[in-house]
Order: structure tokens, then C-alpha cells, then sequence
């Protein structure tokens, strides 16, 4: 598992190849994740997911601009991130998702519920 470091407002979590920063404004906490999301990196993922649910705000935006991977077992830690804030009556979008990432969430079939812009092409 990663090591907590002082980056951004909330926490950040790095390992090889992977890491992600929460920050909150205007009720919205944005997790922000870069690198691979692989088996790898499940536990820090698994750790960010949480702490983002853990914030108070009533929206959530993940934001996968610079996420170069997503593997199926941090896809389905999304989904039931996504499961986990409608049940609260929060809401969380997936923000900026392009190339394999994007395309990840299409082949499963999920980028319409998950993305804040399922219309953008791949």
C-alpha cells in the first residue's frame, strides 16, 4: 500500500505507477487519480474511494484525466463508490475519462451512468 503524503487538501496516496489527491470546494470533493489503476495499486485505490465517500459533500466528481489504466476491479470499486453516494443522496461522476479509460467504461457498459459527459467520443 502507498504512503500518505502532503499533497493536496485532504490526503494523497502514492505507490509505483499510481496516486490521487481529494480536494473540497463549493460542496463538491474532486479526487483526482493518475497513473495505472491496476492490481498493483488496488489497495490505494480502494483507500482514495473510501476517503472520498468519507467527505461530506454532496457531490463527487473522480476525476481520470491522468489515469492511463483502469483494470475491472477498480472499475467495480467506482460502481460501488457511485452505489454508495446515490444510497446517501450524493451524486458521483467520473470526470475526463479518454482513451483506454474511456473506453474501459463503454465496453462495460457503464459510461452512461458513471460519466459526466457520456456523449464525448472516445
Amino acid at each position: 500500500m502507498g504512503v500518505p503524503v502532503g499533497i493536496g487538501s485532504i490526503a494523497a496516496m502514492c505507490s509505483e505507477g499510481f496516486g490521487g489527491s481529494i480536494e473540497q470546494a463549493d460542496g463538491v470533493a474532486t479526487l483526482v487519480l493518475h497513473g495505472e489503476a491496476d492490481l498493483a495499486s488496488r489497495a490505494d485505490f480502494d483507500a482514495l474511494i473510501a476517503e472520498v465517500l468519507a467527505t461530506d459533500a454532496p457531490a463527487i466528481v473522480v476525476d481520470v484525466q491522468l489515469l492511463r489504466y483502469l483494470e475491472s476491479a477498480s472499475l467495480r470499486g467506482l460502481l460501488h463508490a457511485h452505489s454508495a453516494a446515490e444510497a446517501d443522496g450524493r451524486t458521483l461522476v467520473v470526470h475526463g475519462a479518454t482513451g483506454i479509460v474511456r473506453r474501459v467504461l463503454e465496453i462495460a457498459g457503464v459510461a452512461d451512468l458513471l460519466l459526466d459527459d457520456p456523449d464525448q467520443p472516445s
